[in-house]
């Protein structure tokens, strides 16, 4: 009886004294920035006739829009045409979810959905470590 009462207290003793410190180790350990998502694309609008045309014209930007991306700098520039590119390769598979008629097709869409965000936020953290 003598040594349940120990061990009790030695188990009390142990939870008494590690309760402050884990208190304090969670509050020390600083808050990771949460990544921005990839911004959501809306093809609600996209008229399925009309998808191929909508998919090749993403292909050629309107003039002027890569003026902000040219430089000096090999991986400033490749990292605002990489987002550019995961942000239209989004699109497009939202597209051809949407609108597509082959299953492979379809099925490669998906999957490429999967990593495309994560791409799109590598793309992110790269262009902020600059």
């Amino acid at each position: 009886m003598i040594k349940q009462i120990s061990s009790a207290l030695g188990f009390a003793l142990v939870l008494a004294l590690a309760a402050p410190l884990a208190a304090s180790a969670q509050t020390a350990a600083p808050a990771m920035p949460a990544m921005p998502a990839m911004p959501a694309m809306d093809v609600s609008s996209v008229d399925c006739s009309t998808a191929p045309a909508h998919m090749t014209s993403m292909m050629t930007p309107p003039a002027g829009a890569m003026e902000g991306m040219k430089g000096d700098d090999t991986d400033k520039t490749y990292a605002a045409l990489m987002k550019m590119m995961v942000m239209h390769a989004d699109m497009m598979s939202k597209i051809e979810m949407k609108c597509g008629k082959n299953a492979k097709a379809m099925a490669m869409a998906k999957k490429m959905e999967a990593q495309l965000n994560d791409n799109y936020l590598t793309v992110e953290a790269l262009q902020n470590g600059f």
